[in-house]
């Protein structure tokens, strides 16, 4: 369900109350390296190399703008936040690559047979 949410968010069909997902200037997204216990709001995007939506050459920037704007949500309700990237790619050295095009998360998942 989160995905098909954030899929329409990304695409403009619906808007998130409070997060926007909209492309604007440079974006810089820092993990806190900080593990805290209690709520949380998490970004989880999902990529794939054989993906036509995340291969969009524009998706990285959308990405990139979502965790910034999830992240100052979490800030501003008082929970921490986490990125977290999935590739699905059954070489895991292409889902590596594919995960790099989104810039830093907090944490990656690779899926691979290699």
């Amino acid at each position: 369900m989160f995905i098909l949410l954030f899929t329409l968010a990304l695409s403009g069909y619906i808007r998130l109350q409070g997060i926007s997902v909209q492309q604007e200037g440079p974006h810089n997204y820092e993990p806190t390296y900080k593990a805290v216990a209690g709520a949380e709001l998490a970004l989880i995007y999902i990529a794939s190399s054989k993906c036509a939506f995340s291969t969009n050459p524009e998706l990285p920037q959308m990405i990139e703008s979502a965790k910034e704007s999830v992240q100052n949500a979490a800030m501003e309700a008082g929970r921490s936040f986490t990125a977290t990237g999935i590739a699905k790619d059954w070489d895991v050295r292409v889902g590596v690559t594919q995960l790099e095009t989104f810039g830093t998360c907090d944490e990656s998942c690779l899926d691979g047979v290699r």
